[in-house]
């Protein structure tokens, strides 16, 4: 008898098994399909690409080129990207491997973009990029991209982290301007230029490390910011106008030089207060 339901058991698996390798693609269940996402919109952004617009609000960018600049609405003239008409609707942008750039504007004002990929093959993000993308939490640049544009991320209120590849050399006026939640910076070594506003009305923005490439910090850099701390490279010789203005809780500037060397800083009035107000740890590392 126990050899019976033995084998009446395999018998019951092995038709079972048939049953759902028969199934069509796409079942997900008794009374359940799983919908492919259609293609809602497409056509191209540049030369050499593509790009398509699916049900599920991904928006990808394929072929190998350079991506169109664009206008935003506040040029009198504007030109916007061709999937500005569903600009509600991404939820995802994938650039695949190809694309050579982030066209200015490109992204700019997508509401409800909470995912960005970014392949290798880029090198330079323009202006204007992905400013106004209020639900992004955070973005991540590869190690190829040299150049971020002016207010390329300028109002990305829920950005809270950003990764910044050591290959980067340029970060544009107002590039994280009004990034709100943004808790924390780290500005590679080889980064010579911050612009001015770079970092501006970053509120919650902690702490700030600039790297040794920078040797001029711009005006209104870090304007009404968060900063409790701040940590300047040797290599800086001029802090511009502004640059810390506003910055009420900063405590302590960590300088990777000597006290002599932080004597022959050119540090403009406007924040000759504020700076030798916190606390100056010299010889940092």
């Amino acid at each position: 008898m126990r050899g019976f339901f033995k084998t009446s058991f395999c018998v019951l698996l092995a038709f079972c098994v048939s049953v759902f390798a028969a199934l069509p693609a796409g079942f997900a269940g008794p009374g359940l399909w799983a919908s492919a996402a259609e293609v809602v919109d497409s056509g191209t952004c540049g030369d050499g690409l593509m790009w398509t617009l699916d049900s599920d609000g991904v928006l990808t960018v394929t072929g190998s080129g350079t991506m169109d600049d664009y206008l935003s609405t506040y040029d009198p003239e504007p030109n916007m990207p061709p999937w500005d008409a569903y600009a509600g609707d991404i939820v995802e942008v994938v650039v695949s491997p190809g694309a050579e750039n982030i066209g200015a504007y490109a992204f700019s004002g997508l509401e409800n973009l909470t995912s960005v990929s970014i392949p290798d093959s880029v090198v330079s993000v323009g202006s204007g990029a992905f400013s106004g993308c209020s639900s992004l939490p955070e973005a991540a640049l590869p190690d190829t991209v040299t150049s971020i544009g002016n207010w390329a991320f300028g109002d990305c209120s829920a950005l809270t982290g950003f990764t910044f590849p050591e290959s980067l050399t340029r970060i544009g006026e107002g590039a994280f301007g009004a990034c709100e939640l943004l808790t924390e910076v780290t500005i590679p070594d080889s980064v010579e230029y911050i612009g001015e506003f770079a970092f501006f009305d970053c509120y919650a923005l902690r702490s700030a490390t600039v790297g040794s490439g920078v040797t001029v910090l711009s005006g209104y850099a870090f304007q009404n910011c968060g900063l409790i701390s701040v940590t300047l490279d040797r290599s800086v010789r001029s802090i511009g106008l502004h640059a810390f203005e506003g910055c009420m809780s900063l405590r302590y500037v960590f300088f990777t030089g000597s006290e002599e060397e932080w004597s022959s800083v050119d540090v403009s009035p406007t924040d000759s207060g504020l700076l030798p107000g916190a606390v100056m740890v010299f010889d940092f590392d």
